[in-house]
């Protein structure tokens, strides 16, 4: 039968997957947990029905699947906020960055995950930002020395 389409009909229930799920963890835990239909990857066509994992500070859902010789896990992350236009790793916590990558097996909580320290980010500062540091030719309105500018053109 491939891989599980859905725990909600009879076919589904066959599948090695969930017989894996169902020793690991139970009959009613395993009803349960399929219970909610979470489908991952709607967009591209998939119907199964996969483990939610845990959400950051930022709204981020991070998921994980594995087939039924637990082996293949993938893990992935659905974006809070227009996530399928712009993808960016900048855009992960650093906690679930590290579980993103395998470097840990269990996901981040607030009493096993030690926030690392970071120098306070400072924005780079352009000469265009600042008021008086940056070019404005003569005739602008707001150069300092438009009076003169002006009592030359006048001049002319």
């Amino acid at each position: 039968f491939g891989k599980m389409r859905s725990w909600g009909h009879f076919v589904g229930m066959l599948s090695p997957k969930f017989w894996h799920i169902y020793r690991r963890e139970g009959l009613v835990r395993t009803l349960l947990r399929a219970k909610p239909y979470k489908y991952s990857h709607e967009k591209a066509g998939w119907k199964e029905v996969v483990r939610l994992v845990g959400s950051d500070e930022l709204g981020n859902r991070y998921y994980e699947d594995f087939d039924h010789h637990n082996q293949n896990n993938r893990r992935w992350v659905e974006y809070a906020d227009y996530g399928h236009y712009y993808m960016t790793p900048k855009r992960i916590a650093p906690g679930w960055h590290g579980w993103m990558h395998y470097v840990y097996d269990e996901p981040p909580r607030k009493e096993n995950f030690v926030m690392p320290y970071y120098r306070s980010h400072k924005l780079k500062q352009f000469k265009s930002d600042h008021p008086t540091l940056s070019y404005k030719n003569p005739g602008h309105q707001q150069n300092p020395h438009k009076e003169i500018f002006d009592k030359l053109a006048k001049k002319r």
